[in-house]
């Protein structure tokens, strides 16, 4: 029974690493995803200020 108590420790102990692994993995996506919206949107409000400032008033 030993064993089994230690397999089942082994096992758990493999989860847990998976499921951290995922989460960096999971967060660095989501970052990344952020960080390239607010990418776009600055260029975007570049752009807006740049047509803004040629149009005839």
């Amino acid at each position: 029974m030993r064993s089994d108590k230690a397999a089942w420790s082994k096992a758990a102990e493999g989860v847990g690493e998976l499921c951290d692994g995922l989460a960096g993995v999971l967060e660095k996506t989501g970052n990344d995803q952020l960080r390239t919206d607010e990418a776009i949107k600055a260029e975007i409000a570049g752009l807006k200020v740049r047509v803004q400032s040629h149009q005839l008033v």
